[in-house]
């Protein structure tokens, strides 16, 4: 009966009046637009005009693909660019990767971020990466603790919270070298005997780049070479070097971030921080910050916690509808 009242009053009603029957309507294109939002994907176009292009994907074909463009005020703006216009089309943020993430398989959100931290150009990748670490790193510190704290250190977003990164990793890693506290030091080493070891990792690196694994093997087994790598370790883990080295069907080509990883270090060991000596006042500023903390501090500071390391909350480890939820099995934070 229901249904025949709601099936007369349809075609009862004049045409040209408002009514009941279009708000079904309504909230049907109401969902369709919702959905449509929060299923697009984030993307990164480079024209073959040398333009980089951000923004949603909402659709594409053969001919075209239609975005939401991401403007510099921050609005967006709807675009078709062609094709035959595109040089690369990146997706940086699947939302469907994101929604089959499950807490019961913290490596996951791990493996994600990785992936993620190489299309760090792209500002939603950059937050999604930084999250899905800090998610990785609240579900099974003791396992992913440390990997994934140092993923967020090379994505910290300034130098303030890049110290409070590199705090977190000491403290959830209780094995770790407090030289992980401060910045390392990437001096160019002042006798021939450390600049030979210096030349040596640089050489290992340079051959792993160009697919010659078996010498960067041999040479990144030296033992000089472990121990001068640890200068780098906020860039490249010596094991991780190890295993991009080994032969195998499965490690034939190097993945988009560990081939980032050695050329961020290449980067850095061609090119040196010069050494200097410091001066009285910059000893002063580096030295014993317990004596600076109990001069200037005003009371007792909060300990620091993966929940309040920075906006994301890592229990909230659920993607639905577009938003980070808390999974019914989780137990909440106190």
């Amino acid at each position: 009966m229901i249904g025949s009242a709601a099936i007369s009053d349809r075609h009862t009603r004049s045409p040209g009046a408002p009514g009941t029957t279009m708000l079904p309507k309504l909230a049907l294109a109401g969902c369709l637009c919702m959905i449509t939002t929060q299923v697009a994907s984030g993307v990164l176009i480079s024209t073959k005009g040398g333009e980089e292009v951000r923004g949603f994907l909402i659709s594409q074909d053969d001919a075209a693909v239609v975005i939401d463009e991401v403007r510099a005020d921050g609005t967006t703006m709807r675009r078709t660019i062609a094709r035959t216009e595109i040089a690369l089309l990146v997706v940086t943020v699947s939302a469907a990767e994101l929604a089959g993430l499950r807490h019961e398989r913290p490596t996951d959100y791990r493996d994600l971020a990785e992936e993620l931290a190489v299309k760090r150009k792209d500002p939603e990748a950059h937050r999604t990466a930084l999250r899905l670490y800090l998610t990785a790193a609240f579900l099974a510190p003791e396992r992913l603790g440390r990997s994934s704290l140092l993923g967020m250190v090379s994505l910290a977003r300034n130098p303030n919270e890049e110290r409070r990164f590199r705090a977190m990793l000491f403290l959830i890693d209780p094995e770790s070298d407090r030289a992980v506290l401060r910045e390392p030091d990437r001096s160019r080493p002042a006798d021939s005997n450390a600049a030979e070891v210096h030349n040596r990792l640089l050489a290992a690196v340079r051959a792993l780049r160009h697919g010659r694994k078996s010498e960067a093997l041999r040479i990144a087994q030296r033992v000089d070479v472990k121990q001068h790598l640890k200068r780098y370790r906020d860039i490249l883990e010596h094991h991780e070097l190890i295993t991009a080295c080994t032969p195998g069907i499965q490690r034939r080509k190097l993945t988009p971030l560990m081939l980032q990883k050695l050329i961020k270090l290449e980067l850095a060991i061609i090119s040196p921080v010069a050494s200097k000596l410091e001066s009285d006042e910059e000893k002063e500023r580096h030295a014993s910050w317990s004596s600076l903390f109990r001069r200037m501090a005003p009371g007792p500071l909060r300990p620091l916690r993966l929940e309040s390391l920075t906006e994301f909350d890592p229990s909230k480890s659920r993607f639905r509808s577009g938003a980070w939820i808390r999974p019914p099995s989780a137990v909440p934070t106190p």
